[in-house]
């Protein structure tokens, strides 16, 4: 299967329809697509605990607006499969703008996809899209739910939305959590910290498109965090949400490589880019009452680098319970572990490293990994001395430099003997370096103004941060 071959073999992707259920679980949806001429897909997605009664307290047409674009938010991960040159939107209207938010978000979200699989994303015509159903649009007056909670927090496992759980509890904040296909660790932590509640989604991947995986057409990383933003706001729509404190940080808006001139990133649907896009276009659109003076999507974590973070998480009184069930690693996800090969797991493993001892970093992870030499080229790469920094989700080149001279300063300050991993970095990379000294420090103490931080949540960030140098 190639590029070539398949957009010829199917020149349209159709999002052709959707349905909805009340099942005695929950709100089942289930969106309809098809690639011309043979192949469908029937995703679904179940978000339990919604009743009748809070379903239709919902006006019906902005039931319809919510699940036709939660559709959109899907339409990455199937048309992935074959690149079909047209998408096609049958389910529901989109006006231009919306068409170019869209279109947007599937180049730039896409970003490693077509690096990985060389795909000229910037040819002419390479993507165009078509509407079919006639121009609609919402009624100027909505009856929009009432809010019930401020925030609804989506839980990850890993370090940052623990940290963000965290810092909602110390500050006594009412808050509702949210949890997509539950992993130990997400059910662990959230039993560890203090929701009012625990809203639980679970999607279901069509087997078709894990079949075609299989047979060679093609796939790749999607922007994931825009479903998921989609999918959280929905259920806080749903149940009473005001705001979504997602826990994204300044870190993510570093690309990767350089692809046809564009900046490829990762974690595009995690920047700060899409977090004032995403914000704007559901008030633009209607999807939440555009009276809302709130920010309907922001990003707890946003002005922070991962190793503030790393620093801040550990300052939680809980942290003693939360280090034995929080999970960062992506491999390791199925079977609630660290894989202790991969660069995310080197990434976070530098980020606690400098302020924990030896033996607690040891007991989180499982093992040191600067004791293994084999971890070079991750160290490499997460260092900018590779042509692409790490497709994951990693801190920048500068952070990461960063960490590793705060790992050889502690054993500097203790006398004690680099270990291998650790020489074979100071060796190769920093003892060539300057200044990094201060530009660690410049890390550590750094604050960016590009956030959407409400008044009394930027307070609460910076008072941790107070506390924190207090408490050193």
């Amino acid at each position: 299967m190639t590029f070539t071959s398949l957009r010829r073999q199917y020149p349209r992707f159709i999002y052709d329809s959707y349905q909805t259920e009340l099942t005695e679980v929950g709100l089942k949806i289930t969106h309809h697509f098809i690639v011309e001429p043979e192949i469908e897909f029937h995703p679904t997605v179940t978000i339990e605990g919604v009743t009748q009664k809070q379903w239709e307290a919902i006006p019906q047409e902005l039931r319809d607006s919510w699940v036709f674009h939660l559709g959109l938010a899907e339409i990455p991960s199937y048309w992935k499969a074959t690149a079909s040159p047209e998408i096609v939107i049958k389910a529901g209207y989109l006006n231009p703008d919306q068409i170019a938010w869209w279109h947007n978000l599937l180049m730039k979200g896409m970003g490693e996809y077509f690096y990985i699989n060389q795909i000229d994303f910037t040819q002419d015509n390479f993507v165009s899209w078509s509407v079919t159903t006639p121009e609609s649009s919402l009624p100027t007056t909505l009856a929009y739910p009432s809010t019930t909670s401020d925030y609804l927090i989506p839980v990850g496992g890993g370090k940052d939305s623990t940290l963000t759980l965290c810092l909602f509890d110390q500050n006594q904040l009412d808050y509702d959590a949210f949890l997509l296909n539950p992993t130990p660790a997400m059910e662990q932590i959230s039993q560890i910290s203090h929701p009012q509640r625990a809203i639980i989604a679970r999607r279901i991947i069509d087997p078709q498109l894990l079949e075609l995986n299989k047979k060679g057409y093609l796939n790749g990383h999607t922007p994931f965090s825009a479903y998921l933003g989609f999918l959280s706001r929905f259920a806080g729509f749903i149940f009473g949400n005001q705001s979504i404190a997602i826990s994204n940080e300044r870190s993510s808006n570093e690309g990767n490589v350089l692809f046809h001139q564009h900046t490829i990133n990762h974690q595009y649907s995690k920047t700060y880019e899409f977090e004032q896009g995403f914000d704007q276009y559901l008030k633009k659109n209607q999807l939440i009452s555009p009276q809302q003076t709130a920010p309907a999507y922001f990003s707890l974590l946003r002005p922070l680098y991962e190793l503030q973070i790393s620093q801040l998480f550990m300052n939680c009184p809980q942290f003693d319970q939360y280090a034995t069930s929080f999970r960062s690693c992506n491999k390791g996800q199925k079977t609630n572990s660290w894989c202790g090969k991969c660069s995310k797991c080197l990434f976070a493993f530098i980020t606690f490293y400098p302020f924990l001892t030896t033996e607690k970093i040891t007991q989180i992870f499982g093992q040191n990994l600067f004791e293994n030499a084999d971890l070079l080229d991750e160290a490499l790469a997460l260092l900018g001395k590779t042509e692409t920094k790490p497709f994951d989700c990693v801190g920048t080149h500068e952070e990461s430099t960063a960490a590793f001279f705060l790992c050889i300063e502690k054993h500097q300050n203790e006398g004690t003997k680099l270990p291998t991993l650790l020489q074979l970095v100071w060796d190769q990379v920093l003892s060539k370096q300057h200044s990094l000294e201060e530009r660690a420090d410049n890390i550590l103490h750094s604050w960016d103004q590009n956030h959407q931080l409400p008044g009394r949540i930027r307070e609460l960030i910076k008072n941790a941060i107070k506390n924190l140098k207090k408490n050193n």
